[in-house]
């Protein structure tokens, strides 16, 4: 028995031929349909017919090399890789639609050196058969029959398409979509399904919104996929990774117009229709942590700063000044000897540095000495480091924050 091995991928004119009527060949062998005598050339089979309709057709096969050939021919389902690409099943065990629809006249033929021979098959549409578009191919490729053990197969074909009338319905379900971020390149992976009864070969916008506004990505060609099969795509952001911040990310098929045509022959242009996912990321966890780092960093010095300029007054000798009836700054100033600057940073006074009757200021008169610290911290203890850490006060070292006897008379400046 010969064991088959497939090497080359359908060359099938399973994709877009630049002419009407080109030839699928590979090997020296090729397969068009059969041209008819009046009307347009094809390259493909389309039919539309009813459920338990039949047709007759004809494939041409062609040998331009200078040997005679021996071509095996076979009816095959039509399929669509992940990516998107048009393809068929390997063989016809694996035949569950259209490819069993096609009955050969003949599976094998010897072609002379640079002579054609033609193939004619019927398609015969099953009652049961649903609604919507079946894709398959006629595929030839080469044979041995002297020759035992492995076959390089290099398969050739025309494809296949037949309508069955009725109403399209049209779907895609998105089944995961995730991305990466690598080397500065934001890459999306998108697995989805065609749930439709047709073929869809849809465009795909990705749209990305952030703060400063969206910026539109489109594919007009996003691959072609059957009814009923999977879809996997692999997009890279072409402007590159953004740096930092939480983005929505929506990714809309747009299946462009697809025409409808029902049992009673009617024909309708159905309009576009989108089908839409949404994810959103966040980019520069990194740079989060590092801006965290640093505002956390600064806050420990704000604090640390807060609480040593406390500390410095808590070593200081102090008076509490009460504020009497019509008492400005300047006036305080020449009544205690201090500079009004040093009052407004030491008391932390806020612009406009107005004072009202019996407000307590604090007033420097030295630096203790240790032993007078010591004295003090019996009983005046400067509040906990942790405290200045949990609060956003500019001082916790002020007579309203503290305990401090009032003076029985007001400090005069000798």
């Amino acid at each position: 028995m010969i064991r088959s091995v497939l090497v080359a991928g359908l060359a099938l004119a399973l994709i877009c031929l630049s002419h009407p009527a080109a030839l699928a060949q590979g090997g020296g062998i090729g397969i068009i349909p059969k041209q008819p005598e009046d009307g347009e050339a094809r390259s493909w089979f389309i039919y539309t017919l009813n459920a338990g309709e039949s047709v007759s057709d004809t494939v041409t096969i062609n040998n331009h090399s200078d040997q005679k050939k021996f071509i095996q021919i076979e009816a095959l389902d039509g399929l669509t890789t992940l990516s998107g690409n048009y393809s068929l099943v390997e063989n016809a065990d694996a035949n569950q639609d259209l490819g069993t629809w096609v009955k050969l006249d003949a599976s094998r033929i010897y072609v002379a050196p640079h002579s054609s021979q033609e193939v004619d098959f019927i398609v015969t549409v099953p009652e049961h058969a649903s609604v919507g578009e079946h894709a398959g191919g006629v595929v030839i490729y080469e044979i041995n029959p002297l020759t035992s053990g492995v076959n390089i197969k290099a398969r050739v074909g025309a494809r296949m398409y037949v309508m069955v009338p009725g109403k399209v319905a049209r779907n895609i379900t998105f089944e995961d979509v995730s991305y990466s971020i690598k080397d500065n390149k934001l890459i999306f992976y998108i697995k989805a399904k065609n749930d439709s009864n047709v073929k869809l070969e849809p465009a795909l916008d990705i749209i990305l919104s952030g703060l400063f506004g969206r910026i539109t990505q489109t594919e007009q060609d996003a691959g072609t996929y059957l009814a009923g099969r999977s879809i996997e795509l692999t997009r890279e952001w072409d402007r590159g990774a953004p740096h930092f911040g939480y983005y929505r990310v929506q990714f809309v098929f747009n299946t462009l117009s697809v025409e409808q045509v029902l049992a009673d022959g009617t024909k309708t242009t159905l309009p576009s229709e989108t089908f839409t996912h949404t994810i959103s990321i966040w980019v520069g966890t990194v740079y989060l942590w590092w801006m965290l780092g640093i505002l956390v960093l600064a806050w420990l010095i704000y604090r640390m700063s807060t609480y040593i300029n406390d500390l410095r007054k808590y070593r200081t000798r102090i008076e509490v000044y009460t504020v009497g009836a019509h008492e400005n700054l300047n006036k305080i100033s020449e009544k205690t000897g201090i500079m009004v600057s040093v009052i407004i940073k030491f008391n932390h006074l806020k612009w406009p540095h107005r004072t009202k009757k019996g407000e307590q200021l604090l007033i420097p008169r030295g630096r203790l000495a240790s032993h007078e610290v010591r004295e003090k911290q019996l009983v005046e203890r400067l509040p906990d480091f942790t405290k200045y850490l949990l609060s956003f006060r500019h001082t916790h070292y002020h007579p309203r924050f503290l305990n401090l006897t009032k003076p029985k008379t007001t400090p005069k400046h000798k």
